[in-house]
């Protein structure tokens, strides 16, 4: 998991561990969906990176596209990732 979506991740887990007992079911889905942000974002890396594939036992199916088209959908997805 890239260290971006560690530190939301961990910074999430803290705030929910800082809330008082009202809030557990709130704490408790932001803290779900910080998760699944965090996992779709390392689907994501792990989908555009031969050397952590590599380092994670995946086949290495494409080599990583370098063109203008691919690098505004790279954009496109982390500006969707901060909304």
């Amino acid at each position: 998991m890239p260290r971006n979506a560690l530190f939301v991740l961990a910074l999430a887990l803290i705030t929910a561990a800082a809330c008082g007992p009202d809030d557990e079911e709130l704490a408790a889905a932001q803290a779900a969906a910080v998760a699944a942000l965090a996992d779709e974002v390392w689907q994501h890396t792990l989908s555009q990176s031969p050397y952590l594939q590599v380092r994670h036992g995946a086949l290495i199916r494409e080599l990583p596209d370098y063109t203008l088209d691919n690098t505004t959908e790279n954009a496109a997805f982390a500006r969707a990732t901060l909304e």
